[in-house]
């Protein structure tokens, strides 16, 4: 039996490493120049244009821009309103939702994988925050880390959630010199997420 949940945790190690490779490869690719707009405040949630799908909802603002070519299993992608950098990278939020109805994993088993992936996938990766948030309906775990892509360093902070077998993973990845210009309106988009 012991042998049995070995092979089933490399199995989920390793589904989980091309989830977070993946991740790590979308957010470091080039984007679509973007306009240059100054960031309105957050807080005034009336304008922002709404994601409402079958199992969650979100919203974001209007300066911030959505890519409509998205990779598998990526559900959305916000790029913030800056021009991408030399090297190509623009901040964004993505959100990825992952099938885990094969594999036996909660919340807390989930969180563990992916601090051992981050670990393991990350260059030179620096875990800032690891907590449980449990004050909404449905708790979720965040997780703030550095680290290098490509010679590029980069600083995240993610959240997911794990429910009825499917895993949402809430990403926001900026240059980590840069993560504070949008860091205040990314946990705004990120806490208008909401699961049905």
């Amino acid at each position: 039996m012991n042998k049995i949940q070995n092979i089933d945790t490399k199995t989920t190690m390793r589904g989980l490493s091309v989830l977070i490779i993946s991740l790590v490869i979308l957010v470091s690719s080039s984007a679509l120049a973007q306009d240059k707009e100054s960031e309105e405040p957050a807080t005034l949630t009336a304008n922002w244009t709404k994601i409402k799908k079958k199992e969650y909802s979100m919203a974001y603002p209007p300066h911030w821009r959505m890519n409509q070519r998205l990779a598998d299993g990526v559900d959305v992608v916000l790029y913030a309103p800056n021009p991408s950098s030399s090297d190509g990278f623009a901040t964004n939020i993505n959100l990825t939702v992952q099938d885990l109805s094969d594999r036996k994993l909660d919340l807390n088993s989930y969180t563990r994988l992916s601090e051992r992936q981050i670990h393991t996938l990350v260059e030179n990766s620096t875990m800032i925050k690891s907590e449980r948030i449990d004050t909404t309906d449905v708790p979720f775990h965040q997780i703030i880390y550095t680290g290098d892509y490509n010679a590029t360093k980069l600083k995240w902070m993610m959240r997911f959630w794990v429910v009825k077998k499917q895993a949402y993973i809430l990403t926001y990845t900026s240059l980590k010199d840069d993560f504070g210009l949008h860091s205040e309106a990314a946990q705004h988009i990120m806490d208008t997420f909401e699961l049905k």
